[in-house]
């Protein structure tokens, strides 16, 4: 109402049009300040105030409404809630029991801690619940609590101990919140420990794998040793390998596993067939020696314990142990496990070191709870992945409104989704600190059974490459490609006009008969082999008489050019 009169006193109501230079002021303003001279300000100073005066108009405005936009977004709790359960004067009894990781129990203090119950606080806190009563007690109790009326002292009105929702629970009339954690049961075994065997580096194979290596190494140099042999006999060229079957065995031998343990380079085989059987060899070889090093890098670079025992199917025989309330839970899957007592966290821990112990073969339990106190335990194991998953959720009393479950429900949403649950778990259910572990399960022959189905398709292949020349001579595959070596040596000797570079021989000489012809139409063959020896067919005498001579004026492969 004062603003109109600081800007334009003219047109104010509250006092006429001034008659002199002194502007006045609307009198309950005036009269507030009649001890300043405000109200006897001249029209010179008019021109020092109405600058503040305007700014003041425009701002207040925009800062009312700031001040109205900050209240209705702050988060304040929910008023429905707090309205109808009256949080901030209700005291609500909260039991829990000590189970690892989810609630632990500080004997000396009495304080709770954990998963649920940071879980839980954190709850509380975003509903305005104020008065919260924490009582620590055993399971039966807890579970007992929350079936209990509202009047009577021993009840209980929130359990956040991760409880398990089972079917028969629900059939009961138990009341769950929205899973708080997805669980199951896990099998511990006990671990040996590290052991140094001096024979570990023959147990990265299993025996029938290492038998079938070593098996079929004999079998192929066998087979090496027939084709090349057979391409001797049959005159079409010459191998490395002496036709003495003793001999020739032991060296086919010596050269194929000679491959395998990195003592030669390669078989050295002439013919097409035992070509085939080398390649098949090199690929076996390159497979098993990578297979090899990389079981033996992961054997002794891990922990060794052995079992015999790899998932929860292994279980029927052997003696199994577990908490008596859940025996029955096991009839599914072929085994009576031996019931246990669990009603403190004393019982548990008694639970694993009998396991540790070895009183009994494995122990299955709820995993969370066995990853929590094997972390720092490296004499025990867990094996397997989880079976039978089931969900943990809170547990309410069957008194309780379901307004109130609703709203502690849509605030275990809201965590979920922004990632407050994995935050928990990655604070209190941690990786072993024992080290990768291995079960030294050595590589069965089922695994690199593939190898030898192609390793039997070449072995095929080079035996029909063998018999094929047997029966149809004109499919030698030997003898055709050692003519289409002598059809380009005939060539080159066509183009020079001598049978071989580097020197003629003399018809008259005393050596003649026993040098190369000299004319190119006297020769009918010419076969190099891989040592520069020359095997010519002449066509003196109509017979075919095979001579030799060692080129030493140019090596084989220009000969061959």
């Amino acid at each position: 109402l004062c603003l109109p009169a600081f800007i334009h006193p003219q047109r104010s109501s509250f006092f006429p049009p001034p008659r002199s230079e002194t502007i006045p002021f609307p009198p309950f303003v005036c009269g507030r300040l009649r001890e300043r001279t405000i109200c006897d300000t001249t029209l010179r100073d008019r021109k020092l105030y109405e600058p503040v005066i305007t700014i003041m108009a425009l701002t207040m405005p925009t800062l009312l409404l700031l001040a109205m936009t900050t209240l209705l977004a702050w988060p304040w709790p929910p008023l429905a809630a707090a309205q109808y359960l009256q949080f901030s004067n209700q005291t609500y009894v909260v039991c829990v029991s000590a189970w690892a990781p989810f609630v632990f129990h500080n004997e000396t203090t009495g304080a709770v801690t954990g998963y649920e119950i940071d879980l839980a606080t954190e709850v509380f806190r975003r509903l305005g619940m104020a008065s919260v009563d924490w009582r620590h007690m055993l399971w039966g109790d807890m579970i007992a609590g929350l079936t209990l009326p509202v009047s009577d002292s021993a009840r209980c009105d929130i359990a956040p101990s991760s409880i398990p929702v089972t079917v028969e629970a629900v059939l009961a009339g138990s009341v769950f919140s929205v899973p708080t954690f997805r669980s199951g049961y896990a099998v511990l075994v006990p671990v040996t420990g590290d052991s140094y065997d001096i024979w570990s580096f023959l147990k990265v194979f299993s025996p029938e794998l290492w038998a079938a290596v070593f098996l079929t190494g004999m079998l192929l140099a066998v087979l090496i040793f027939i084709s090349e042999r057979d391409m001797m006999v049959r005159g079409v060229g010459k191998s490395k390998y002496p036709r003495e079957v003793r001999r020739g065995l032991i060296e086919a031998n010596y050269r194929i596993f000679g491959k395998l343990f990195n003592a030669i380079d390669e078989p050295r085989v002439a013919s097409i067939a035992s070509q085939v059987i080398a390649l098949a060899w090199g690929m076996l070889v390159l497979v098993t020696i990578s297979t090899y090093t990389a079981g033996l890098t992961a054997l002794l670079t891990s922990r060794q314990y052995s079992t015999q025992i790899s998932s929860v199917a292994d279980l029927p025989q052997f003696r199994v142990a577990t908490w008596d309330a859940i025996i029955k839970s096991f009839l599914r899957y072929g085994f009576v496990p031996e019931g246990l007592p669990w009603d403190t966290e004393e019982d548990g821990l008694r639970m694993l070191d009998r396991a540790a112990n070895r009183e009994f073969d494995a122990l299955v339990l709820d995993e969370p709870w066995l990853r929590y106190y094997t972390n720092t335990r490296c004499d025990l194991k867990i094996v397997g992945r989880t079976f039978q998953p089931v969900n943990n959720a809170v547990g309410f009393n069957v008194n309780l409104p379901d307004a109130f479950v609703a709203e502690y429900n849509k605030v275990l949403v809201a965590l979920l989704e922004e990632g407050f649950y994995e935050t928990l778990e990655s604070a209190y259910i941690k990786e072993s600190v024992c080290g990768k572990q291995s079960t030294s399960a050595a590589i069965k022959f089922e695994q690199l059974a593939g190898l030898w189905v192609i390793v039997a398709a070449m072995v095929a292949f080079a035996l029909l490459l063998l018999v094929i020349p047997r029966v149809i001579p004109k499919l030698d595959v030997d003898l055709n490609l050692q003519r289409s070596l002598s059809s380009f040596s005939r060539s080159f000797s066509m183009a020079t006009g001598k049978v071989f570079p580097g020197g003629e021989v003399d018809a008259g000489s005393k050596d003649a008969a026993s040098r190369p012809p000299r004319k190119v139409e006297d020769v009918e063959d010419v076969i190099p082999d891989d040592d520069g020896i020359v095997t010519w067919a002449s066509r003196d005498g109509g017979a075919e008489a095979q001579k030799k001579e060692r080129r030493a004026e140019a090596p084989l492969h220009e000969f061959a050019i």
